[in-house]
């Protein structure tokens, strides 16, 4: 015999619309953080199972929502889509997942979103105006494109803030950055260091948007041969500074690290470093409540969210 919603209220005292609004994250019933965590805990515990095709005919909707975004060959979107895949599970929805890489551009797999009839997007790039699209969008980014579109970003001034202050405490002078150059939290943080009067020169910034070849050749290369180096090297990618840093270690050149992004290859550099924990599971719930309210009031004034990275230090797990 399946469960119902009228099992998981029974259990939890509770009337059936509350467990509905939890399933569906509607603001439109009140219930408490505490009764909330209970209703799930029952769900999961019941093994309730919504009847999707049933739900659909009744109201119109599928529960079925999109996510746009890159292909999980770096840990943080391995983490992301574990993360949204639980959150939305929670809230009633089931995640279908388009990602897109070189043979799969973004507007194609846009299309195969639109062909699914979803109710809604979560998505890390926008290839339309937003009002072109026929389901309510949440953009993930470092800034806000478009003031029509909910946003769900992470706090960049707060993580140069925090950078900037690490960086005085610790008493850098010479400051070298591997990565996306034009990374807003770079651009930002170089502009601190200046007025802090830090050194910067352009010798010292290697421009590198992905893993790979240049990346476990000529970058480090390219930096061993400098005649004076950077005290604190600042990378915008974790795998990026894992392979760089895994080559500089066997030449005895690995300077001080601080990385914008912590994964669990960090602990693998043989070194403590610095970095940020931008708390993948936050991120995935921002972006799902926020998705959720918009399909429940689609009439709110369009938000942005940002969500803050915490620095840590990262202890080596290598002898």
């Amino acid at each position: 015999m399946s469960i119902t919603l009228k099992d998981i209220a029974r259990r939890a005292g509770v009337a059936p619309t509350v467990v509905s609004a939890v399933l569906h994250g509607s603001k439109r019933v009140r219930f408490s953080e505490k009764k909330k965590a209970e209703i799930l805990a029952l769900v999961r515990e019941m093994g309730y199972s919504r009847n999707s095709a049933a739900s659909a005919l009744r109201s119109g909707k599928t529960h079925l929502i999109g996510v746009a975004m890159p292909a999980p060959k770096v840990p943080f979107y391995a983490a992301m889509m574990t993360s949204l895949q639980n959150v939305l599970h929670d809230a009633g929805y089931t995640a279908v997942f388009g990602l897109w890489g070189r043979e799969n551009p973004v507007r194609e797999v846009f299309s195969s979103l639109f062909n699914l009839k979803i109710d809604g997007a979560i998505t890390w790039e926008l290839p339309d105006h937003p009002e072109k699209l026929d389901f309510p969008v949440v953009h993930y980014n470092h800034c806000r494109i478009s003031e029509s579109v909910d946003t769900v970003l992470l706090d960049v001034e707060d993580t140069v803030g925090q950078t900037t202050a690490f960086l005085k405490k610790k008493h850098f002078r010479k400051i070298g950055f591997i990565g996306n150059i034009d990374d807003l939290r770079i651009t930002l943080l170089k502009e601190q260091c200046g007025k802090a009067g830090m050194e910067i020169r352009p010798e010292w910034n290697f421009n590198c948007f992905s893993f790979g070849t240049d990346v476990q050749q000529k970058i480090p290369e390219t930096y061993m041969k400098l005649k004076e180096k950077p005290e604190l090297l600042v990378f915008t990618d974790d795998m990026v500074c894992a392979a760089v840093s895994s080559v500089l270690k066997l030449q005895n050149m690995l300077p001080e690290l601080l990385c914008f992004r912590n994964s669990y290859l960090l602990n693998l550099i043989g070194k403590p470093m610095t970095a940020f924990d931008i708390h993948e599971e936050d991120i995935a719930s921002a972006l799902s409540e926020t998705l959720i309210s918009r399909l429940n009031e689609p009439t709110l004034p369009a938000r942005c969210r940002k969500i803050k990275s915490e620095l840590i230090t990262i202890e080596s797990s290598v002898p």
